[in-house]
């Protein structure tokens, strides 16, 4: 247990260690910020309780198979109807008792032993859950860090083109429009970069409410290694999000199973050693019984109640089959569309590249007299577009290789476990 609990701290299966970049001291992978959502995250730890709350049931319902003795003293009278005699009784000893049969008991321990494995599945299958939706927000703060990068890059160009066109409207090469033009542009990065900054902060703000953790100024991704690999891995024969599932289906089954029980004889022996008190000899006795008990009027109610727990059963399995066929429909969606984006990964690259040879070649042409201020800017704008659609289709691929990870049950597991 405590192996496997460690195990859950080191995540991502398949990444690499290398960052796409030089990760300083100030920076924070997704690897750490999943290990402090780990050790901090309320619901994951609630769970814990709930593994620890469902282990110490069962312990107390085994307990209960166990010899149990007890003190017992009464006092009363008896009397002969018949003769009209009334006569003291008492009772002061020690009892034992033993159950031999009682299928109550026994669809009792069934059901708490199930409830205990329940519980650690649900542990893990809450936790992929929280790291699912850590991963996702992870890379959407890691995206939005890129566009304001990419943001910066394309504001510094603009200045830069705006110091030479202010140089060359001085020798009176350009007229004052042009100028005009490159600052009203500069305004819109400077509009849209206000906008990703408050995007970000909204964005940081959501993980840190599921991480509970401090997060530093800059989060790096791992490296894209090993992709492929993830499409290789089996599908999981149970999936934790249908085990949840599957568990509230034997739940509704134990409810059929205890209500029929109910109606089951029992069967106990009980032995006694003890002392009348109103007996002069105070002599010690030893008795001991088998008890048959059988509770008859309980069928009327328990058969309401067990039709009532069937309905609830069949509903359950019609929740379970829907489930199923949602988790197949979203995991082959993920696997089809991973694999078209990896496929498309080079038409994008192709396209920033083209992009960016036409910029330097408007560039120069501009710089000869042979383009127009207007020529450069679109060729600029189409340069910034490409870069932003090939930044954009590479974290929709990270986006669905972490759905892949969360259909596959693979969050949870470290690279030496597969």
């Amino acid at each position: 247990m405590k192996r496997g609990w460690w195990s859950a701290l080191v995540l991502l299966i398949m990444f690499g260690q290398e960052s796409r970049g030089q990760i300083g001291a100030s920076s924070r992978t997704l690897d750490d910020v999943v290990r402090e959502t780990m050790r901090r995250n309320p619901r994951i730890k609630s769970q814990e309780f709930m593994v620890a709350a469902a282990s110490a049931s069962l312990k107390a319902e085994r307990r209960r198979y166990y010899p149990a003795l007890r003190f017992e003293a009464e006092t009363g009278f008896q009397r002969d109807l018949n003769a009209s005699i009334d006569a003291k009784d008492g009772f002061v000893g020690i009892v034992a008792n033993q159950i031999i049969y009682d299928k109550r008991r026994f669809v009792e321990q069934d059901s708490r032993s199930f409830s205990l494995a329940a519980a650690q599945q649900r542990r893990l299958a809450v936790a992929s859950e929280i790291l699912y939706r850590v991963g996702l927000q992870f890379i959407e703060i890691s995206r939005i860090q890129d566009e304001i990068e990419a943001y910066r890059k394309q504001e510094a160009s603009v200045e830069e083109q705006r110091r030479a066109i202010k140089r060359r409207i001085d020798l009176g090469e350009l007229k004052i429009t042009s100028l005009f033009q490159v600052e009203t542009k500069q305004n819109r990065i400077e509009t849209l970069l206000a906008r990703r900054h408050n995007d970000l902060s909204g964005a940081r703000h959501r993980l840190q409410s599921i991480c509970f953790c401090k997060l530093s100024e800059s989060l790096q991704l791992p490296s894209f290694e090993s992709w492929l690999k993830v499409l290789q891995t089996p599908d999981p024969v149970r999936p934790l999000t249908l085990q949840v599932e599957s568990n509230a289906i034997q739940n509704a089954k134990f409810a059929v199973r205890k209500l029929i029980a109910e109606a089951s004889p029992t069967l106990n022996l009980e032995g006694r050693l003890y002392q009348d008190p109103f007996d002069p000899d105070r002599h010690n006795r030893v008795s001991a019984a088998l008890t048959l008990n059988w509770d008859l009027g309980v069928n009327d109610v328990n058969h309401l109640e067990k039709n009532s727990a069937k309905f609830e059963l069949n509903e359950r399995l019609l929740s379970f089959e829907y489930a199923r066929q949602d988790y197949s429909l979203r995991l082959e969606s993920a696997k089809q569309r991973f694999e078209k984006l990896l496929l498309q990964k080079e038409l994008f690259e192709k396209a920033s590249e083209q992009a960016r040879m036409m910029k330097e070649a408007v560039d120069l042409e501009f710089r000869e007299g042979e383009a127009s201020l207007t020529d450069v800017l679109i060729a600029q704008e189409d340069l910034f577009s490409a870069d932003l659609e090939m930044l954009r289709h590479r974290y929709e691929l990270w986006t669905t290789y972490w759905e892949l990870m969360y259909y596959k049950d693979l969050l949870l597991k470290r690279p030496d476990n597969e």
